[in-house]
């Protein structure tokens, strides 16, 4: 029997997963509305009327996505029962078929085909019309936000400690609402991959989404920025809201948000313009593009003007993206709630000695590279950390430990990036590094930075990849691979398990690094497609003499600096070198 393209399981899951989605973007109304309140208390003025509106739009945006997202979960359900009809329809066919060609079997055994002529006559060639596919269309655009105040003449007045508070209730949210994305595009990936049959017309939701997080997110920037002005006024007053309006210009060329920047509308479009809309975003290859058509005086301006966008800008050169985001290091080792460990990481990145290839930390981005990108440069590393890698393992300098050394030990002829881009692997939660889809997503990401930042660069893109991986992220290394990504060398070190679907690329070598006495073993008979410790066909295997150490301190050693971990590192360094 013929089969349409249409997968009901992933088709439910679409459903399910959006209107879960939909009913937690409405179950932040009421934490949202409070600390609009709370920080409308004591602000007054022009820059309060901004506040409002700002916040009444993100009110009105989040529920009519929430309502576009169950409207999708709505088609969704209709189109599988569209299919489940078509898929009757077909079946009911092929068993005609089957009926009749028994019967034609029969026929030529029987000159006179009275018998066929008879069975024939009650059982006619069913006549139902094709069933056709439904067309799916999700249209969500994020309303307006103006957050003007400075032309308004008089003054405005606030609370500091308020709007700190709302800043930092905000920011929590957004992190919620990014899991939210997250989920919704997994469950969507899913969906178009595997279920053809349906048609889509205009689809616009997730790029809304992605839209009013960033509005969202800006909004916590603004806020804070004006808490900003009042602290260095004195605190709870009033100010001008000239003065505000100067204060605000300040902050936004230190760290350049501004995506609507009137260069930048070829990449994302403008949705504020009279007919504007928000563009898909762009891939690598067309930013690559983009960029090499720019004159000197125009990149110049997007660097001076919009650094943290082009800093994080996947198909910008490597050594753009590091110039800017040196500039908006300056502005983030300004901020006065840094810790010691803080203040030190960003003034070395503004003064470079410490080099970011991407920084957004209000999003949890960070990738350092550690060493010199240069011509004569022999290998690459991503090294690629296991679950609950935070910004606060780059600060304190943990984190870089191993590829560290192995910079050292290469006299300059490798250059690492230590990756943490975004939100990370959990424990729990929707990013829980049991979960494959999750694994998935992360994985992405790491083939969108291999393939379009590192592959891309000039310089880059003709030195041999490799990447290291500890604990989850092995499993988030071969998610990668699955997109395409091709390795010289993967090392694991206390690898968790592999993705499911995932086959060795040919050409790459694969190592399993881990102390004889290791937790992440436990796995070894509970993961369904596999882990290096156990897949040594695949895998070469390097155990190392854990002299007594437990089973937890000896998975965290394995990726620790030469001090606690001199063996692995110096096999590692080994690997490198046969590969050169």
């Amino acid at each position: 029997m013929s089969d349409i393209e249409f997968d009901d399981g992933l088709a439910g899951a679409l459903s399910q997963t959006v209107r879960s989605v939909a009913d937690e973007l409405r179950s932040q109304a009421v934490l949202r509305s409070d600390a609009a309140h709370a920080a409308a208390t004591d602000f007054a003025g022009a820059y309060a009327v901004a506040f409002g509106l700002a916040c009444w739009t993100e009110s009105q945006d989040r529920g009519r996505l929430a309502g576009a997202l169950h409207a999708v979960a709505d088609q969704v359900d209709g189109a599988r029962v569209k299919a489940q009809e078509e898929r009757s329809r077909l079946q009911a066919r092929a068993e005609w078929r089957a009926r009749e060609e028994q019967r034609l079997a029969a026929q030529a055994a029987d000159p006179t085909g009275s018998e066929y002529a008879a069975e024939a006559a009650g059982d006619p060639e069913p006549s139902t019309p094709r069933v056709a596919a439904p067309t799916i269309t999700a249209v969500f655009r994020q309303g307006q936000r103006s957050r003007a105040g400075g032309s308004s003449p008089g003054k405005s007045s606030a609370d500091p400690e308020k709007l700190r508070a709302f800043a930092t209730q905000s920011r929590g949210l957004n992190t919620a609402m990014d899991d939210l994305i997250l989920r919704t595009q997994t469950a969507w990936s899913g969906f178009t991959a595997n279920c053809g049959w349906v048609r889509f017309g205009t689809i616009s939701f997730l790029n809304g989404f992605t839209a009013m997080l960033r509005e969202n997110q800006l909004d916590v920037v603004w806020v804070g920025h004006i808490a900003e002005a009042f602290e260095k006024a004195g605190g709870l007053g009033s100010l001008p809201n000239t003065v505000i309006q100067t204060a605000l210009a300040k902050y936004d060329a230190r760290i350049g948000t501004n995506r609507y920047h009137p260069l930048l509308e070829e990449l994302f479009g403008d949705p504020f313009k009279p007919g504007g809309q928000l563009k898909a975003t762009p891939t690598p290859e067309a930013v690559g593009l983009w960029w090499a058509g720019l004159t000197e005086a125009q990149r110049a301006k997007l660097l001076a003007s919009v650094p943290l966008v082009i800093g994080n800008l996947d198909g910008i050169p490597i050594s753009t993206r590091i110039e800017a985001n040196a500039l908006t290091a300056n502005y983030f080792a300004s901020r006065p709630d840094l810790t010691k460990n803080e203040r030190t990481y960003w003034e070395a990145v503004a003064k470079g000695s410490r080099i970011l290839v991407s920084s957004d930390p209000a999003n949890y981005r960070i990738i350092e590279m550690v060493g010199t990108l240069t011509p004569a440069t022999k290998n690459t590393v991503t090294y690629i950390p296991g679950t609950g890698a935070s910004m606060k393992d780059f600060y304190g300098r943990s984190i870089q430990a191993f590829a560290e050394h192995l910079v050292e030990e290469s006299a300059g002829e490798t250059v690492a990036f230590v990756y943490k881009d975004g939100p990370w692997a959990t424990w729990a939660g929707s990013r829980r590094n049991s979960s494959a889809a999750a694994m998935q997503a992360l994985g992405d990401k790491v083939a969108s930075f291999q393939n379009g930042v590192i592959g891309l660069d000039p310089t880059g893109g003709a030195i041999p990849q490799n990447g290291i991986t500890h604990s989850a992220g092995l499993t988030i290394t071969t998610a990668a691979e699955r997109k395409r990504v091709k390795f010289d060398n993967v090392i694991s070190l206390s690898g968790s398990y592999v993705m499911p679907g995932w086959s060795p690329v040919e050409g790459t070598k694969y190592h399993h690094m881990q102390y004889d006495n290791e937790a992440i073993n436990l796995l070894d008979d509970l993961a369904v497609h596999g882990t290096p410790h156990k897949l040594t066909g695949v895998f070469t295997q390097h155990i190392f003499d854990g002299e007594g150490t437990g089973k937890i301190p000896a998975h965290n050693r394995i990726a620790q600096g030469p001090g606690t971990n001199a063996e692995p590192l110096e096999r590692a360094v080994g690997i490198l070198e046969e590969s050169r």
